[in-house]
This record gives C-alpha cells, structure tokens and sequence, in this order.
C-alpha cells in the first residue's frame, strides 16, 4: 500500500460542512445527541483512483441506553455531493456507494440482526433505500459491530480492489482487523465524491468523525485486465434496472434474505405474491444403513426464485428452434414480466467439503440448467426433461450429475458452482443482452459478474 492521500489531514478548503456538522478541536460532529438533526461533510475533490483504501475512525456515542439512540452514520462514494435526504442524512436514489453504520432497528419483529449493524449497498441513482426494513432488500453484505459508548478507539476501513469491496473494522482496542463483508464483481466509477453523513430523529446520538483517510494502493493487473479497465463505461451502471415501481412491494413482505443463510431466510420482494409457489417434502432418509455416501437425495423441490445479478439485470429466456438459451438484461416496469423465474431445489450433501447442492429449473417449463462440454471447455446449457422424477436421486457417479451445481452463499449474494466441472461457475457478462455462461473462477472472475442475489 503506498500513497497517503491524506483526506483527513489535508486543508479544510477541500472539504464542505452541511447542515448541523459542526468542526471541533479534534474532531468533525455530524449530528449532536439531540432530537432530528442531520449533517454531513464533503470533500470537494473527486476520486480518480483506480484502487483505493478508505480509513474511517470515528465515534459514535450518547445518553441514550440499548435501542435507544439514533440513527447512525454513513460513508459515501457518490456521484452527488452535498445532497441532504433521509438515509443517514444523505439523498436517496444516490449513485454509487454508500457503507452504513446503523445503531437503531427500524423493522419490528427482527430478531436474527443485532445492532449496530454494517451494511454496504451499491446504488444506480433509481434504485431505493428501505428505510422500514434496515436497508435489507438492497443489502450486499454487513455484520453486526457494537460501536457505541467504547472507551477505546473506533474504526473501519474501506477497501476497493480490482472490482471487489471489502470493509473491515477494528472496535476491540486490539489494532485487528476484523472481516465485515467481502464482495466481489462491484464495478465503481471513477470521479465521485466522498462523504459522511448522520442523521438523528425522536432518538439521538453523538456522530463523530475523527478522521478519513484515503490511500492509493498499487495493485498488479495482467494485460487482459488493464484492456477491460479501458473499455469500462459508466454507461452500465446508468442501465440498471429502476425499481421504484417495485419498491411499493417491500413494505408488503416480512422476511429477507438474512446470514446465515437457510431456506426460512430467503425471502422476494420483486415477484408478485400470487406466484410464490414452493413445495417442501420431507428429508429423504433410508431404512438402510448401508445405503451409498454417494446418493444425492432430493430434500426440497420447486422453490420459485428471481435472480439478479449485482448490476440488477434479470435472466431472459431465449428459445430458438434447436435450442434455448438465457441471456441477462435490465428490466423494468412491464418488462419484468419477462423475468425467467427458477425452480429451485435442494439436494443432501454429498461431499461435506462442498456447499448445498441443488437443481435450478425454468419456471413453466421442462428446462433445467446443466453443465456440458465442448471441446473440453465446460459450457452452459438448457436441457429440456420430460419426466422430472429422474432428478429426485442423483448417482455422484452418474451423467446426471452435470444438472447439478453448489450454491454458495456470501452476505447477501449467491454463487454456483458446477458439480461436474469444479471452479466453473454460472457467470453474466457486464454488458447488456450477453448470454448466461459458466467462467473459470481463477482466469475469469475478472471479467464475469459470478454472485447473484436471490429473492424469493
């Protein structure tokens, strides 16, 4: 890491105060323990970093007791500066980044989350904050980290490299970084701002920026990956697909997809209820003790699922007169009626050293997703299977093994992994109306969006 930007330290004339931040001896307030105050600080100098570091320390503390204070804070990388709205006292509907240090929970009935909570969220200037529900339906990933009233000091760090975010925190006094959330394939434009902002409504809180630090880092890049940097437009991310028509849905559902990850988590908030149809069975088990290690036994089936990937494009079926395929486009307003819904189902664990298999079927048709091979290279097809009951048990030794894939979870996001062909996963392409397809992970991951958000 080499290159100390120095945004914590620099001249205050790079940086804007707004609404009640208020400057201090040794640290910037952005809201004090008082009732419906919001403020933020900007720096004026946009980022054209490529790979960057952000180190924030900060302290967030008050009178208020346990889930008594309000709200918390956030850390932007935005197109738009200087902006006051109603998350953490910034606009909604933002492009790019914001990472959120909430202390107060919103949604009634949670219990699985712990606050204060860290969550991240990549916005495309449509898509919205939900406020009622902790920002979970946009959620990338997070972690539970009790920051307030500690003696020691607070921090958390910020790192974008090679298109992959990751934010750490160190709240123990030990000087260790601890993981919050690590997600790959998140494209970031360069020449936005960045900034902090806090907000404060019936509960209160002390916000308090000590300090933020930008750094530079030096990363190696093969050739193909300096040729894709090149090519890289903000145009994709203005693409995205707006949801402010299905943003009206999310208040009607109660659950989302929390970690960690099970099948009473999962949880829709971009398909219409009266198509929500799953069918759970019971775990297949045998009378026999000597049954083979090698079975996978269907456990649940025909669980429907909308897919995105992270830049909110949906899957699309396409069916020629020999063959079908998938491709994945933004959608929006009507045209989410074109959305291919998945039937997922769940498998036994074979191979404990594997994630939970599972079967992905088109809804309203015969299709399934398998792998195959051209030419040796592992290849993504839709197959069509007359008789379904052929998938209820899998032989680990058998040709039926190409339907089957490891769904791995991380934070919010989903990733599948071929059973028949280790390391190839199911993968989109960045540019719009590209086919779905299987990547290498090592030689590919660059250059595919691999994880996906599922709902339910």
């Amino acid at each position: 890491m080499v290159g100390n930007s120095g945004v914590g330290s620099g001249s205050s004339s790079h940086w804007d105060l707004m609404g009640s931040a208020m400057v201090m001896m040794q640290y910037v307030r952005l809201t004090p323990d008082v009732q419906s105050k919001q403020g933020a600080i900007w720096n004026r100098i946009p980022c054209y970093l490529r790979d960057w570091e952000m180190q924030v320390h900060f302290k967030v503390h008050g009178q208020g007791k346990k889930n008594l204070n309000g709200d918390g804070f956030a850390i932007w990388y935005t197109k738009e500066r200087m902006q006051p709205g109603p998350v953490f006292g910034s606009k909604d509907m933002f492009a790019g980044l914001g990472v959120f240090v909430d202390t107060y929970p919103n949604e009634e009935k949670q219990q699985e989350r712990i606050f204060p909570y860290i969550m991240a969220m990549v916005g495309n200037g449509t898509l919205g904050y939900d406020h009622e529900r902790d920002g979970r339906p946009t959620e990338l990933g997070g972690c539970t980290a009790l920051v307030r009233n500690l003696n020691q000091d607070t921090f958390l760090v910020i790192r974008y490299v090679r298109r992959r975010l990751t934010v750490m925190i160190d709240i123990d006094g030990k000087s260790e970084w601890r993981d919050c959330l690590d997600i790959p394939g998140v494209r970031l434009p360069k020449g936005y701002y960045f900034g902090a902002s806090s907000v404060t409504g019936d509960l209160s809180d002390n916000h308090d920026i000590i300090s933020l630090k930008l750094y530079q880092l030096t990363v190696e890049r093969s050739a193909e990956e300096e040729r894709e940097d090149k090519e890289i437009k903000y145009t994709t991310m203005q693409q995205l697909v707006s949801l402010v028509i299905t943003v009206g849905k999310l208040k009607s559902y109660r659950r989302m997809i929390t970690k960690p990850f099970s099948d009473t988590d999962l949880v829709s908030f971009l398909v219409d209820q009266d198509i929500i149809e799953e069918k759970v069975v019971q775990e297949v088990t045998s009378s026999n003790p000597f049954e083979s290690e090698s079975i996978f036994s269907q456990t649940q089936s025909n669980i429907l699922h909308s897919i995105r990937d992270l830049e909110q494009k949906c899957w699309v079926l396409r069916q020629f007169s020999n063959h079908s395929d998938l491709i994945a486009v933004t959608l929006q307003g009507p045209n989410l009626k074109r959305e291919v819904k998945l039937n997922l189902s769940t498998y036994r664990l074979v191979n404990p050293s594997k994630m939970q298999p599972v079967i992905l079927g088109i809804s309203g048709t015969k299709l399934y997703l398998s792998c195959a091979k051209s030419a040796d290279t592992p290849v993504l097809q839709l197959e069509e299977v007359d008789d379904s009951s052929q998938l209820q048990t899998i032989d680990s030794d058998s040709d039926m093994v190409r339907f089957l894939f490891y769904k791995q979870e991380s934070g919010s996001t989903t990733q599948f992994e071929s059973a028949l062909c280790e390391s190839w996963y199911i993968s989109t392409d960045f540019d719009e109306r590209k086919e779905v397809t299987l990547c290498h992970m090592e030689n590919q991951v660059q250059e595919r969006n691999t994880r996906f958000l599922l709902f339910r």
